[in-house]
């Protein structure tokens, strides 16, 4: 009999010990419960039309034209607008690339077939084909915007 009893001890001990939760379980027990009523309360709508969605469709739509032109003020880090290009196509991220550049086995070769990572700039080519790299700050926009005071740097095309 004190086998019995002392076994039925043990179990529920072990039963107790097992389905107790620690602090931190029962806080997060807690947070599901009340993320739970809120789930209830407050659901997700169902939207029909999605404004951010839309956004990125026109700004995907508006700038994926290589003959768009375009305006950039390249700024310095104190916002002085250091030169203003006219730009033909859109303004690309240096760190863009047409393969991939890391594997499963380490780095790969770039398509001139060498490695390393650029910096992070933009480049873009004006309306004279004038290939631009920045790596600051700038403004762009489709349509001339009115500056206040003169670029410090100005473009000067060359004489055809």
């Amino acid at each position: 009999m004190k086998k019995v009893i002392a076994v039925l001890a043990v179990i529920i001990l072990a039963v107790a010990v097992l389905t107790s939760c620690s602090p931190m379980e029962q806080e997060r027990n807690k947070v599901q419960e009340r993320i739970a009523v809120l789930q209830k309360t407050q659901p997700i709508p169902t939207l029909t039309f999605s404004n951010t969605r839309d956004a990125v469709i026109r700004r995907i739509n508006r700038w994926n034209d290589p003959n768009k032109i375009s305006y950039i003020y390249l700024l310095s880090e104190t916002g002085v607008v250091m030169s203003f290009f006219t730009v033909k196509g859109s303004v690309e991220s240096k760190l863009s690339y047409l393969s991939p550049v890391y594997g499963v086995n380490g780095d790969y070769p770039d398509v001139d077939g060498t490695y390393g990572d650029n910096k992070d700039a933009i480049f873009f080519f004006t309306t004279d084909d004038v290939y631009v790299e920045w790596p600051g700050l700038y403004l762009w926009a489709d349509q001339p915007l009115k500056l206040a005071t003169q670029p410090v740097l100005i473009y000067t095309a060359p004489l055809k």
